[in-house]
């Protein structure tokens, strides 16, 4: 099978998302995470990596998923954006996807109202979200909060 596209597959809140692989460093332990005053629901905070102060995204304010306190099965997906570093939270780290090309092109065909989502995969009958960090808001998640229907919902009714 010959693969141009490779995801790293991650679950928030029972649904899976891909992260382009090539912008994945690593996958950590969730570690101590530094609250940062005046921050919005969607900035948890920072972590001390190495000696550099990296900003950790909670991704659950910004796909209006329930907000919960972390826990310690809970992973840190380092990925490089434009040269910066950040990390993203997630519930679990699932392993890697290489879709063929055609259904990479056929998820990306999905018009959908964010940038941060290219595009929506069917894998084995479960919907996979594309999810593009380059575009990430630097504004308040409350007003560019983005609504996924549950998996459980039958949306074809």
């Amino acid at each position: 099978m010959e693969t141009s596209y490779r995801f790293l597959l991650f679950e928030l809140e029972h649904r899976k998302y891909g992260l382009p692989l090539e912008m994945v460093s690593r996958v950590m332990r969730v570690v101590e995470i530094i609250p940062v005053p005046n921050e919005t629901a969607l900035i948890r905070g920072v972590v001390n990596l190495h000696g550099e102060m990296v900003t950790v995204f909670d991704l659950r304010a910004l796909f209006n998923l329930p907000q919960r306190d972390i826990r310690l099965s809970d992973r840190l997906i380092l990925v490089t954006v434009d040269g910066r570093q950040l990390l993203l939270l997630a519930d679990a780290v699932e392993g890697i996807l290489e879709p063929e090309l055609i259904d990479v092109m056929r998820a990306r065909n999905v018009l959908l109202k964010t940038p941060v989502l290219d595009g929506v995969l069917e894998q084995d009958g479960e919907a996979i979200y594309l999810c593009n960090p380059a575009a990430l808001p630097d504004v308040n998640p409350e007003t560019d909060a983005i609504d996924i229907p549950d998996p459980a919902e039958d949306v074809s009714a």
